[in-house]
């Protein structure tokens, strides 16, 4: 019997600390916050609505406030414009949409994987589409950022998961950067 919790004590602490980690696509050019510096004498006023449509995973802490805070943080760092709360009193409409896609056949793998011990790897990717349509007047403009993120599993990688898993964290600098892209992409196009 004493055996037998022994056993079952190490594949459950195996188990429990399976060998996973997540690597960023780097699909993005990295954007640094000095590229999206505007220096404005009059900031323009924008109203800004969001969608965010991303598959419920467990072990993801992000809300859509998070997500919606991470944007105004990321305005407010460029100096472009004020925040407002009414389309009628803004200069501005950005309207954006935030989602990801991911396969549903992934779980066949990560099941095979587990199956075998870990000993055959599996991965799947999530991509994660940012676009915005921003009105300025009249004139409505559409743009578009993208990356991804994979996530493989394998024995081996038991020893690297304590340090290249925190899922919240990459999605988090996914979306940051695919914002800052977006805002530049504003930019050049001379909209602020």
């Amino acid at each position: 019997m004493h055996k037998f919790v022994k056993i079952t004590s190490v594949f459950i602490a195996f188990f429990l600390l399976s060998g996973c980690v997540i690597f960023k696509g780097n699909n993005l050019t990295k954007i640094d916050p000095s590229q999206t510096k505007i220096a404005l004498s009059k900031k323009k006023k924008i109203y800004v609505r969001w969608d965010f449509d991303f598959i419920p995973i467990a072990y993801s802490n992000m809300t859509y406030d998070d997500r919606s805070r991470l944007f105004e943080r990321i305005l407010e760092e460029s100096n472009c414009c004020e925040l407002v709360k009414k389309k009628a009193e803004a200069d501005i409409i950005f309207e954006g949409k935030a989602y990801d896609q991911r396969n549903p056949a992934r779980f066949v793998g990560f099941f095979i994987t587990v199956a075998t011990v870990y000993v055959i790897p599996s991965w799947h990717v999530a991509k994660i589409f940012v676009t915005a349509d921003v009105k300025d007047g009249k004139q409505t403009r559409h743009f578009e950022a993208s990356d991804s993120m994979t996530t493989a599993i394998w024995l081996p990688f038991i020893i690297a998961t304590p340090f290249a898993y925190d899922f919240d964290k990459t999605q988090k600098e996914i979306l940051e950067n695919s914002f800052r892209s977006i805002l530049l992409q504003i930019k050049n196009d001379f909209i602020f």
